[in-house]
C-alpha cells in the first residue's frame, strides 16, 4: 500500500464497486421491451484478484493481486459447541404450551430417525434434556400404583367383605382419575410433573373414602331387613366424617393458592388436582357407589374375622377406660417427635438427591481465545468421562457464548433408578478433580436442582458510587466467604471482559493531514479484525469478501 500510495478506503471502494449488478432501464422498441442490466458480480476468486485498484494513462495498472494475497479462508471461531467430546451443534426443540410432550418428543425422534438415514455414517445424533422422560416416569408410577391399588382393594375387600363390594370400590379409582383429567382439560390445565404428583398424593385418599362408605353399607346389609333402608343407614352413618375429611383436605390444599412468586406458579396445579379428585370422589361415593351396592342379595358376615373384631373391641374398651393416661401420652409423643424432626431433619422442599444434571462453568484468563479455552474444556471433559463413567448419559460443552474465555458444560446423568451414586456424590468428586486443571482461572461445579428456578442460595449486592471502592469491597467479601466452611461456587457478576487498548485521537492533527475519523476506524479495524467489503456467490456458495492488513497478525505496536 505504501509502495503504490494506496489507502485502505481505495481498496474497499474498488472491490465493492466492481462487484455490482445494476438495472439502468429499458429499450424503447415498440414491439418488445427489454431491461438493460449491467452485470459485474464476482463469479470466482480469479475475478477478485483481477480487480483494478489504481490506474493512470502513464502509469502501471495496479490490481488487487499485486498488493494482496487473495485466498479462500475460514472465519475465526468465536463460539464452539462440543457434544460428547466431539465438535458439533445443539438444536433445541421447544413444544407449544398446550402440546403433549410425550407425543411431541416421539414424533421428533421419528422424524430425526428418518432424516438420519440420509446422513453420512460419521454423523452421530444424541438426545439430551428430554423432559418427556420425567413425565413418562411419573405417569408410569401412577399407572403402576393404580394397578397395585386395584389388586389390593380386590384382594383385601374381597376377603373381608365381598367380591362385589371390592369390585365397585376398585372402580372408583379409575372413575375419579378420569373425572379429574376431564376437569383439568375443561379448565385449560395440562398433565405435567406437578399434576402427576397430585394424582399420586390423592390416590390413597380416594380409595380410603370409598372403603369407608362400602364397609358401612356392607355392615348394615349383613343384618338383613329393608335393602334401601340399610343402604341409606350405612351411608348416613359415616357420611359426615367422610365429608369433613374431604372438606378439611380441600381447605389445607387451598392454602397453596396463597403462595406467590415463581414457587406459587410452579405448585399451583397441585391443589387443583387434589380438589378436583376429591370433588369427583365425593360424587362417586355418595351417588354411584350406594347405587351399585343396592342389590337384593343379603351380604354374609365373614365369621372368621369375628375373633379379630372381638379382640379389637376389648382393646378399645381398655384404651377408652384409661383415656386420661393415653391421651397425654400421645400428646407428649407428638411433641417429642415434632421437636426431633425440627432439630434433626433438614427442610429442603426440592432436594438435590433426584438431580440428573451437573453444570461445569469454566473461566480462562481474560482475553483468552476460544481455541485456548477449548483446550481447558477438553481436559475437564476427560475428567468427567473418567469419573462418572457408566453413570454418564451425555455432555454438551459451549465455548464463547458471551466471552471467548468462558465455557459451560452441561452433564446429563442416567436416571437415578439406574445408578447407585447420587448426583451430589459425583459433584463433590468433580470439584476435587478439576482443581488440578491447568490454565483455568476458575471452575465451578453445581447441580441443577429439581423444581422451579431457585437462584443462588445467598445473594449479596454491593452498591457504591465509586467503581474502585466497590471492587475492593467485592474482593473483601469474596475473601471472607472463601474462609467459611461449606461455602463454595462463589460467582461474581462484575467480571471484566477482554483487556483493551484505548486510543485517543488528535483531531487538530487529523484536520491538518486531511484524515477523518472514519478513515482511522477503517484502518484499525482492517488491521486487527478485518473489514467486510461485499459478498459474492462463488461455486454456488455465498461468501463474505473481507480484507486484512498484515494477515491478521498485527500487534498493538502496529497502532
Amino acid at each position: 500500500l505504501d509502495k503504490y500510495n494506496i489507502s485502505v478506503n481505495e481498496v474497499i471502494s474498488a472491490i465493492s464497486t466492481r462487484n455490482a449488478r445494476f438495472t439502468v432501464g429499458g429499450n424503447n422498441q415498440e414491439s418488445l421491451e427489454k431491461n438493460i442490466v449491467i452485470l459485474s458480480e464476482f463469479q470466482s476468486i480469479d475475478e477478485i484478484k483481477d480487480v483494478v485498484i489504481k490506474s493512470s494513462f502513464d502509469g502501471p495498472v495496479i490490481r488487487l493481486d499485486d498488493i494482496a494475497n487473495v485466498f479462500r479462508g475460514e472465519e475465526e471461531e468465536t463460539s464452539i459447541t462440543r457434544v460428547n467430546g466431539t465438535k458439533g451443534f445443539v438444536l433445541q426443540v421447544k413444544k407449544q404450551d398446550q402440546a403433549d410432550i410425550i407425543r411431541t418428543v416421539k414424533r421428533v425422534r421419528e422424524r430425526v430417525s428418518e432424516l438420519q438415514e440420509n446422513y453420512p455414517d460419521n454423523i452421530d445424533i444424541f438426545y439430551t434434556d428430554d423432559s418427556s422422560e420425567a413425565v413418562e416416569n411419573r405417569l408410569n408410577i401412577i399407572i403402576k400404583n393404580g394397578y397395585i391399588g386395584l389388586a389390593l382393594v380386590l384382594v383385601v375387600l374381597g376377603a373381608f367383605l365381598s367380591l362385589k363390594t371390592a369390585f365397585w370400590v376398585a372402580v372408583s379409582i379409575p372413575v375419579t382419575l378420569l373425572g379429574t383429567v376431564f376437569g383439568l382439560g375443561l379448565t385449560g390445565n395440562t398433565i405435567n410433573l406437578i399434576s402427576l404428583s397430585g394424582f399420586i398424593l390423592v390416590l390413597g385418599i380416594v380409595v380410603d373414602d370409598s372403603i369407608i362408605i362400602a364397609e358401612s353399607i356392607h355392615h348394615y346389609k349383613s343384618k338383613g331387613g329393608d335393602l334401601y333402608k340399610n343402604v341409606v343407614m350405612g351411608l348416613k352413618r359415616v357420611i359426615m366424617p367422610v365429608v369433613t375429611t374431604i372438606i378439611s383436605t380441600m381447605l389445607v390444599m387451598s392454602s397453596f393458592f396463597l403462595m406467590s412468586g415463581i414457587l406459587g406458579k410452579f405448585i399451583y396445579i397441585l391443589p387443583v388436582v387434589v380438589i378436583f379428585a376429591l370433588g369427583i370422589s365425593f360424587l362417586e361415593i355418595t351417588f354411584a357407589l350406594p347405587a351399585h351396592l343396592s342389590t337384593n342379595k343379603v351380604e354374609k358376615q365373614r365369621t372368621w374375622f369375628i375373633p379379630v373384631e372381638n379382640f379389637y373391641n376389648r382393646f378399645m374398651h381398655y384404651a377408652l377406660r384409661w383415656r386420661y393416661l393415653i391421651v397425654p401420652l400421645f400428646i407428649a409423643l407428638l411433641v417429642y417427635t415434632s421437636f426431633f424432626a425440627f432439630k434433626n431433619i433438614p427442610f429442603n422442599l426440592f432436594p438435590s438427591r433426584g438431580a440428573t444434571v451437573i453444570f461445569a462453568n469454566i473461566e480462562a484468563p481474560n482475553g483468552s481465545s476460544a481455541a485456548y479455552t477449548e483446550n481447558i474444556v477438553i481436559d475437564v471433559e476427560n475428567i468427567i468421562v473418567n469419573e462418572i463413567g457408566e453413570d454418564l448419559d451425555s455432555f454438551t460443552s459451549t465455548i464463547g457464548s458471551y466471552f471467548t474465555n468462558v465455557a459451560n458444560i452441561e452433564i446429563a446423568l442416567t436416571p437415578t433408578s439406574d445408578r447407585e451414586r447420587t448426583a451430589e456424590d459425583m459433584e463433590e468428586k468433580l470439584k476435587a478433580l478439576v482443581e488440578n486443571v491447568e490454565g483455568a482461572e476458575k471452575i465451578n461445579i453445581s447441580l441443577l436442582r429439581p423444581g422451579p428456578p431457585q437462584g443462588e442460595d445467598i445473594e449479596i449486592t454491593l452498591v457504591a458510587e465509586n467503581d474502585a471502592q466497590r471492587n475492593l469491597a467485592a474482593d473483601r467479601v469474596e475473601e471472607i466467604l472463601k474462609s467459611i466452611d461449606g461455602v463454595d461456587n462463589i460467582n461474581r457478576n462484575d467480571e471484566i471482559g477482554k483487556p483493551r487498548i484505548e486510543t485517543v485521537l488528535d483531531f487538530d492533527e487529523m484536520a491538518r493531514l486531511g484524515v477523518d475519523y472514519q478513515s482511522v476506524y477503517r484502518h484499525l479495524r482492517t488491521a486487527f479484525s478485518g473489514s467486510y467489503v461485499t459478498d459474492a456467490t462463488i461455486a454456488g456458495k455465498d461468501e463474505d469478501v473481507r480484507i486484512y492488513i498484515g494477515n491478521g497478525s498485527n500487534t498493538e505496536n502496529f497502532i
